[in-house]
């Protein structure tokens, strides 16, 4: 069976802008969070591919 949380809380944030990261307690698992935010772009070229 598996067993997960459909909402995670996060106290004291302290948010670095610059790194794009954040770090945090969550006491809906009892334990420290560092998120990280992770951006790209998806390039998508229609004749790239061939038969």
């Amino acid at each position: 069976m598996t067993n997960f949380i459909q909402t995670i809380t996060v106290e004291n944030r302290q948010v670095d802008k610059e790194n794009y990261f954040t770090i945090g307690y969550s006491p809906d698992i009892e334990k420290s969070l560092l998120c990280v935010y992770i951006s790209w772009i998806a390039g998508y070229e229609p004749n790239a591919i061939t038969s």
